[in-house]
């Protein structure tokens, strides 16, 4: 449980993670790969833009004699098949558009359209090869049925191992000194019932050399790993192929890791100042031997004018070396140098450099098409749905808004529905709204990931409710004369053939400002100029900093280790460190071993560390969404990093919405009470010490100044 946590080191244990199943649709028993949809580093997934519509008219109506099925248990490695059957009870032609695949082992042959009273098949295999647990997820096959546009299927069943390995996780050997020697022994069981005969080809993988043991005849092994120095930095890692006499090449696959800090480590590896504050400040460096033989910090001087340097031994061969900076201090372009002499033959001098923290100026995005603004309205022709030309030279309406726009995209899928909106509020009034389609379209050759046929777009644009004009621009020779190069870009013009205004984004349908604009032209009045400066870029708001002070969300989290429920808001610990971070981001590796580090410090004393996983979990590595892992990954980083506190897993994002996180790394650090004491973005506050302090003053009965910390 979490209590025990607080004071000792445990070394993590994967459970088992569940499939998931998708599909990808193309034409009828066409057998497709799948693809899965990225989720943003905003964290947003894209939901439908407009509720279902109701037909007026002859309708498909999406069904399914079984919609979940039932593999039962099955042996890792099977390949799974199953059929469903799919009924249209409509009376119109039922068409698959697309289906949402998240997962590559799955492939799926299906009949793209199903006439009225007919049935379809959806015949979904499964290559378990990598699976280790249950199936239980279900599959969104998206269609033409208005009222059910996503039809759920669901898939369960039971992975069977042929092999049972102990200790689970046991091929990670974690942190080891650089020049320790280990011995690690895995127990391999036979789930099959009859004896199966296991041989090692290679002992050597890398660092390890492992020597396979027969325990019980064809029932039970022993695979005894070693691994000796020299170990490369960081991570070491080695695999095995256990063959196997079974049918069809099966074998075990087994893969090591070690992390392996540097003899000599140095905590944060350079000491970077935020900005230059009119006050003092100390700038902690953490300094660890790790060795067998004790070694120690001889002394520490800096080249810093007017800086003080302290050694304080916290514990053998461990040091915390404290930078004492002036007030209005700020290193040069070149940067400072902080020099530690050490006993260490190999490391008798270390440099750890001193520098300001570089905050490169982001230059604002050039917009060309707003140079168009107060110019000509270009001439250019479209093609209305209907294959009717629309003419830019032909729209002599008071007002006319134009948008360019693609059917992949998120933005243009919520202003879409404004403009409908905006248009049946002018119906009355001299006002033309047009939506220009920018697809690539298959018909016309393009074989890109983002390419739709004509009848794919117009579905969709119908399916939003939306009842302006559509138009195509397929050839992007329109869209040039625009000079679009963003979606969606709206232009707003009137009767003296000059473009009024130019919008970027989809900002001036939903706060009102083209709605005014659109008023103004509609009265008689001419539009003052618009501003041609590129917009600057808007700070980004950090919702998560509003936390301090607040009450930490109770809601609970499993922990990565034994799926116990763990709270970060109720705790016997004086302060918790809740560090919600994903595996993917680089800011966060670099972070994790600052506060491994800081955690040791505090072993023993009533504060805890928390890691908050926010990866998207999935069952095996799917190469079209590499930000999605596998609990084995998350896990295996965690250990491989050297990390020894405890993880958590949000695989939802319910913590993350609830502690407004929006960027990683973002950390909190909460009293017993379970007030938000602080709130961080960003590692400086565990890189500059400004964390441990906090901590020191909430141990020490300081707290009650809530404040937000980058």
């Amino acid at each position: 449980m979490i209590q025990s946590w607080l004071f000792s080191r445990r070394r993590m244990v994967a459970c088992l993670s569940a499939l998931v199943i998708a599909f990808s649709v193309a034409t009828a028993g066409a057998q497709t790969k799948g693809s899965r949809v990225n989720i943003s580093p905003s964290f947003a997934t894209e939901k439908p833009a407009a509720a279902p519509v109701a037909p007026t008219g002859p309708a498909p109506k999406i069904g399914a004699d079984t919609p979940k099925h039932d593999f039962g248990e099955i042996w890792v490695g099977t390949k799974a098949t199953h059929t469903f059957v799919v009924r249209n009870t409509g009376d119109a032609l039922l068409k698959i558009s697309r289906v949402k695949p998240s997962c590559g082992c799955t492939v799926a042959k299906f009949d793209s359209e199903v006439e009225p009273g007919k049935t379809g098949k959806i015949e979904v295999t499964v290559n378990t090869a990598k699976l280790k647990s249950k199936i239980n997820k279900s599959v969104s096959v998206e269609s033409n049925d208005t009222m059910k546009p996503v039809f759920k299927l669901e898939v369960t069943g039971t992975v069977k191992q042929r092999f049972q390995i102990t200790p689970n996780r046991g091929e990670s050997f974690g942190r080891i000194r650089p020049d320790e020697d280990l011995t690690r022994t895995l127990t391999l069981t036979n789930n099959m019932g009859t004896p199966v005969q296991l041989t090692l080809p290679t002992p050597k993988a890398g660092v390890y050399t492992a020597e396979l043991v027969e325990k019980t005849p064809g029932n039970v092994y022993d695979l005894v790993i070693t691994a000796k120095p020299p170990y490369a930095e960081k991570i070491n890692r080695g695999a095995y192929k256990i063959r196997t006499d079974l049918p069809g090449n099966v074998t075990i696959d087994i893969a090591l890791s070690a992390y392996v800090p540097p003899l000599v480590e140095v905590t944060p590896p350079q000491v970077i100042i935020p900005k230059t504050q009119a006050t003092a400040r100390q700038q902690s460096v953490r300094v660890k031997f790790n060795s067998k033989e004790p070694h120690k910090v001889l002394s520490a001087t800096t080249n810093a004018p007017g800086a003080q340097v302290e050694i304080k031994e916290i514990a053998e061969s461990h040091y915390d070396v404290v930078l004492g900076l002036p007030a209005n201090y700020s290193p040069p372009t070149t940067g400072h140098k902080l020099t530690l002499k050490t006993d260490d033959p190999k490391n008798a001098e270390v440099e750890v450099k001193i520098a300001q923290r570089q905050s490169p100026k982001r230059a604002a995005p050039q917009r060309p098409a707003m140079q168009l603004s107060g110019k000509p309205v270009p001439d250019a022709t479209f093609v209305l749905a209907n294959g009717t030309p629309l003419k830019t030279s032909e729209m002599k309406d008071d007002a006319t808004v134009v948008m360019f726009y693609a059917s992949w995209c998120g933005f243009c899928k919520r202003t879409l529905p404004q403009l409908e909106a905006y248009s049946k509020e002018f119906k009355d009034k001299p006002v033309k709204f047009v939506a220009i389609s920018m697809d690539s379209l298959k018909e016309n050759g393009d074989t890109g990931k983002r390419a739709r046929s004509k009848q794919q777009v117009v579905d969709q644009f119908k399916s939003m409710g939306v009842t302006i004009p559509q138009a195509f621009d397929s050839n992007k020779d329109g869209g040039s004369k625009f000079k679009v190069q963003s979606f969606p870009t709206m232009f707003l013009f009137g009767k003296t053939g000059k473009i009024d205004r130019v919008y970027v984004g989809g900002a001036a349908a939903s706060d009102g400002s083209m709605k005014k604009d659109i008023e103004t032209l509609l009265s008689g009045k001419t539009l003052a100029a618009q501003s041609l400066a590129p917009v600057k870029p808007k700070k980004r708001e950090r919702p998560a900093l509003k936390m301090a002070g607040k009450p930490a969300p109770t809601g609970t989290f499993s922990a990565a280790s034994d799926g116990s429920t763990v709270s970060l808001a109720s705790s016997d610990a004086e302060a918790t460190v809740a560090f919600f971070y994903a595996s993917w981001c680089g800011y966060c590796k670099k972070t994790l071993p600052v506060l491994t580090a800081m955690s040791a410090e505090y072993e023993g004393k009533p504060v805890r560390f928390i890691g908050v996983n926010q990866d998207t979990i999935i069952d095996q590595p799917d190469p079209k969404n590499r930000r999605a892992k596998t609990k084995d990954y998350v896990m295996k980083q965690w250990s491989d990093l050297g990390v020894t506190f405890p993880q958590i897993m949000d695989p939802n994002g319910i913590g993350r919405k609830d502690f407004k996180v929006t960027s990683y790394p973002t950390y909190f650090l909460i009293d017993k009470s379970g007030k938000i004491e602080k709130a961080y973005v960003g590692g400086t506050a565990a890189g500059n010490g400004a964390l441990k302090k906090d901590i020191d003053a909430l141990l020490k009965g300081n707290g009650g100044k809530a404040s937000a910390g980058k």
